[in-house]
């Protein structure tokens, strides 16, 4: 009896919801246009979605368009779907009575049964199941998993291929002055590092772009500042640049820790420079990026903030 009640009130709650005025921003009221992953949780949406991103809403003249974003087989796929002004209200209602839905289908399966059938309705409304597009939307994976991957393939390669492809030969005695000579085994050197930096590189640039086909962007009206994030790019640039340069040479003349000596002749030595200096524009550049990365999340926060004091004003 219990169940039958919870049921009969549940689908009550939901199907005969009263009318709203829809907002006149708006068309979701409390969230806003956009529905992300945290709000799908904390108010119990599209439940019936696997692996669910975001819901961005639209309207035209007779219908709502909702673009449901999920990720399938690690790639974004869009459901489109074509809803009324009622199914809206029915949203609305859901989010305004989150508490109360969750307290009744947190009772019995037959509640939770009940509501996921009423998300399996909204989702009928499918106009179409978009493929993922052949050009994607983002390339700021794919930059950084390539620039991440070659920047450990260089430390890797330097590394090894020093550790490996540079021989202590003795030394010179030229007068007073005695000289450490060392010599670089060209083809293992440049081997090891071909393997690791463009290996790297590659690997990188995959897991990237793997990231690049999850990337869904914000269809919002939300206006970021960009002050935050110029500022910490520019400081964050101005310290990754002397942090590369100090590892460069720190790499370059001590050829990754292979030659203690810094008067010491390296045949062949030239080569050491060029894992070097990826390594340190790897770094300089991962420095940049997350400072500039931290600034635009604090532009995005401000952002929100202020959009949320005009909305309770």
């Amino acid at each position: 009896m219990n169940r039958l009640i919870g049921v009969v009130l549940l689908l009550s709650i939901i199907s005969l919801c009263p009318a709203q005025q829809l907002p006149a921003n708006n068309i979701i009221n409390i969230i806003g246009d956009t529905i992300y992953q945290a709000e799908q949780i904390q108010y119990n949406l599209f439940t019936v979605v696997n692996n669910f991103e975001s819901a961005i809403f639209s309207r035209s003249d007779t219908f709502y368009l909702v673009q449901v974003n999920y990720i399938h087989n690690d790639t974004l796929m869009t459901d489109s779907l074509r809803i009324t002004s009622y199914n809206i209200n029915r949203i609305n209602y859901c989010i305004n009575n989150a508490d109360s839905i969750k307290v009744i289908t947190g009772r019995n399966e037959a509640s939770k049964a009940a509501y996921d059938r009423f998300w399996q309705d909204i989702e009928s409304k499918r106009i179409n199941n978009l493929k993922p597009a052949t050009e994607l939307k983002s390339r700021e994976g794919r930059i950084l998993g390539a620039a991440t991957g070659m920047t450990i393939g260089s430390a890797i390669g330097g590394f090894v291929g020093s550790s490996v492809g540079i021989s202590y030969l003795g030394t010179r005695s030229d007068g007073c002055i005695t000289t450490s000579v060392y010599r670089v085994n060209l083809p293992v050197f440049c081997c090891i590092n071909a393997a690791a930096i463009g290996g790297g590189t590659y690997i990188g640039y995959l897991l990237g772009e793997k990231n690049d086909r999850k990337y869904s962007p914000a269809m919002t009206e939300l206006k970021e500042g960009k002050g935050a994030r110029v500022g910490l790019g520019i400081f964050s640039g101005i310290i990754g640049t002397a942090v590369g340069t100090s590892v460069f040479l720190a790499t370059g003349i001590t050829a990754f820790g292979k030659v203690n000596d810094m008067s010491a002749e390296v045949q062949g030595g030239e080569v050491v420079i060029i894992p070097a200096l990826l390594l340190g524009t790897g770094i300089a550049y991962q420095i940049t990026y997350w400072g500039y990365r931290l600034g635009k999340a604090i532009d995005h926060n401000n952002a929100v903030k202020k959009a949320n004091k005009t909305k309770i004003k």
